[in-house]
Order: C-alpha cells, then structure tokens, then sequence
C-alpha cells in the first residue's frame, strides 16, 4: 500500500498526503539527499526506487526545474505493475513550466492542490493493501470477514472452498481481503495465496492444540511474503478451554488480539486490529477521517447528554448517522444512533409540551 506522497520543490516540501505510518521528516530529508545524490549528472529526468528495511521508496525527478515526487510504499509493492503508474498519473498534473522563483510555483501548484488529493485518493482505491486470514479450517476465519463485511454471521461453520476475495472499505481505506480455504487438502494453494501480501492475520480457535499447530502458518508467511506485517487473532474466548492472548503470544512469538467474532458489536475492535496492523495513525491518515471524527463524536455526545445539553446531542447523533450511512458502511451502528436520535427528539418534543 502506498503509505505517503511528497513533493518537493527548489529543496522545499511543497506538498504532502500522510495516508499511513512512513518516514519522519529527518528520514525524509536524509533519504532525499541521498536519492539527489545518487542520480547521474547527464539524467534530465526519470523515475528510480530504493529500498529501506521498511518502505520501498519510489522517486520522479525533473532535475531541469528541481521537482522530485516521491512515494513511500510498503516493499511488497511491486515497482513495475502498481507503483510506476502512479507516479505517470500524478506527473501529468504537476506543472512542468520553469517559473522564476520558488514562489510563482508554488501559487501555480496552488491551483492543482485539489486535483492532487483526488488523483491520490482515487490512487487508494486502485492499489489497495491485501490482507489475508490463514488458519485452519473452523476457526473463525470466515465469521471474521462477514464481521468486517457486516454480513450476515453464520450460526453453524460452513467450510470455505478455495479462498474467498472481499473488497472492503473503511472510511477512504480500501482492501482486499483474502479468506483462505482451511482445510488440509487445499495446502498447495496456500503459498501461492500468500504471494504479494502486504499483512497476514493468523486465525486461531485459542485452543492449545489448534495453537500449536497454528506455528506451522507463522512459518510459512515468514518464508512467502517475509516483509508483511503479521498478527495472530485469538479467537473463541468466550471457551473456557481457550488459551488468552498472553499464551499465545508466548507459544507463537507474534502479538495477538483477543477476539469473539460471532458478536456483531465487535466490528469496531476487529476495524482497529486491521488499522493497527497495516501500522495506520487513525489521527493522521487522510484514510480514516471519517473514523477519527466519529469517535470523538461520540465522546463528545456522551459529554453533553450528561450535561443536559440534548438538543446538541441531537446534531451529533445526526453527524455519527451520517458517518455510518455514507463513509464507514456501518449500517448497524448507524442504525443504533438512528434510535437513539428519535428517542431523543421525541423526549425534546414531549418538554416543550409540557412548558
């Protein structure tokens, strides 16, 4: 997934798009010196990448007018097939005009700053990150992606056959998510599904035999995609039998989330583990705003229901509807402030009846 853009203009940053965790700013200016460094004198203009421990760093330059694009993405993205075109689609906007000084252009650049933004959301929607659940066959995989999904969870396990592909949509984040068939005659497939991940979930029933078996997936995405994140979801403890997350991690090596998935209001903690895992700042990234904002919505309308302030609250339950409905898909929440809301106003009504 691309992590965060920068241009930079006569040495300046003339414009950013933070999207998830990347490299400070004294990282930025260290890897930048270096990408001008390294390019040859007699090249005018070009595009080149180079890899950190743990970002690929994807540069355009145009020496003639000193602009240099750069993208930081995670190593698992390939340069060729999703980067490099990106980076064509964000130079036909940029202008290529020598302007006198740094400030002409900066107004001139002033102008597209809209179009940047479009142009780099729309680029979310087509590179998105791919997160895969692997585990064995009755875990919980597929009752975690219907949570994520908001369908419908089923009440007995019914296997899945090959691996099931979901584009979801948080906010303005976009991802694939891969559901794994878990079954052990479908072993010569795993591998070749774990091909180009940039995040892995292993799924585990928290029972000590399903575990331990459960090493075997740890190694195996070590080997296939070395550089995705990876988090163990341990699931089912609501069991007695069912191991807490502190022993797993200690059997596994790997952190682990606790996890109950067969209950709907679990959809915002499983939403935080994926946040986590794909290293996103939920303050920051222009991808969650619109999750940001309604937590503190809610916190907020709290607040003011027990300062008495309902017709207040009333805005801010209408604010959190709309977030639900048309930013975040979360109809169920949505339609829990939805009651709330008419409860509310309907108790507004009655006092000014009464006065």
């Amino acid at each position: 997934m691309i992590r965060q853009v920068f241009i930079l203009f006569q040495d300046q940053i003339l414009y950013q798009r933070i999207f998830s965790r990347g490299l400070n700013n004294s990282e930025l200016i260290e890897k930048y010196i270096k990408i001008k460094e390294e390019i040859s004198p007699e090249s005018g203009e070009g595009i080149d990448s180079i890899d950190t421990i743990k970002y690929r760093i994807t540069f355009s330059y145009n020496k003639n007018i000193d602009l240099y694009i750069i993208f930081v993405s995670d190593l698992n993205d390939d340069f060729f097939s999703v980067i490099r075109p990106e980076i064509y689609k964000v130079e036909e906007i940029i202008p290529k005009k020598q302007f006198e000084d740094y400030k002409c252009y900066c107004e001139r650049f002033e102008q597209k700053k809209s179009e940047f933004d479009e142009r780099l959301d729309d680029m979310n929607r087509t590179v998105k990150a791919k997160i895969c659940l692997i585990g064995y066959s009755g875990v919980g995989k597929t009752t975690i992606k219907k949570l994520i999904k908001l369908d419908e969870i089923p009440l007995e396990h019914i296997p899945t056959i090959n691996a099931d592909i979901a584009t979801i949509r948080i906010g303005k984040l976009y991802f694939f998510l891969w559901d794994f068939a878990g079954q052990m005659h479908y072993e010569f497939l795993w591998k070749k599904m774990l091909h180009g991940s940039n995040a892995v979930l292993i799924v585990t029933d928290s029972s000590l035999k399903n575990v331990e078996k459960s090493k075997f997936f740890i190694k195996l995405a070590k080997e296939t995609t070395p550089h995705a994140r990876m988090a163990v979801i341990g699931n089912k403890q609501d069991l007695p039998e069912s191991l807490k997350p502190n022993q797993i991690e200690e059997i596994l090596g790997v952190k682990t989330y606790p996890m109950i998935a067969n209950i709907s209001e679990n959809r915002e903690k499983m939403i935080k583990i994926i946040v986590d895992l794909l290293d996103i700042n939920l303050e920051k990234s222009v991808l969650l705003e619109p999750l940001a904002e309604r937590e503190k919505l809610v916190k907020k309308a709290q607040i003011m229901m027990k300062n008495g302030l309902y017709e207040k609250t009333v805005e801010i339950y209408e604010r959190i509807i709309h977030l639900c409905r048309n930013e975040l898909d979360d109809y169920e929440l949505g339609e829990e402030y939805s009651i709330k809301c008419e409860k509310l106003k309907n108790f507004l009504k009655g006092l000014k009846s009464l006065s």
